[in-house]
């Protein structure tokens, strides 16, 4: 199987003056310039999480995450490269493609109270 990523991007913005405590204001001017003076930037970073699914659990990485419902299913798409037809959505939609993962699913909810 091939390798998934999925990468996000953030953007924020930081505030800093460069200064010595030790140098008089006109001695931070001199040596910092325009550093000096209380600025900002703006940033922006990209986080990649790439790697190969298990062949068991068919996982790259396991983030923990409960849900996926900030995902489009376009999204979904997009980020794995994956089409859509090849894609596993049980844990979405629980339209588990097998009877033994819709008894697994229906068990969970009578466990849960929710049967």
């Amino acid at each position: 199987m091939s390798a998934l990523r999925l990468t996000r991007s953030y953007h924020f913005s930081a505030g800093h003056r460069l200064a010595s405590p030790a140098l008089s204001d006109a001695e931070n001017t001199r040596v910092y310039g325009q550093c000096y003076r209380q600025h900002g930037h703006n940033y922006r970073v990209e986080v990649t999480l790439a790697g190969r699914p298990d062949p068991t659990t068919g996982m790259a990485a396991d983030l923990g995450a409960d849900s996926l419902a900030y995902l489009s299913m376009q999204g979904l798409v997009r980020a794995t490269g994956i089409p859509k037809d090849d894609l596993c959505l049980a844990c979405i939609n629980s339209d588990y493609p097998t009877e033994w993962g819709r008894q697994r699913y229906r068990k969970s909810l009578e466990v849960a109270g929710l049967a």
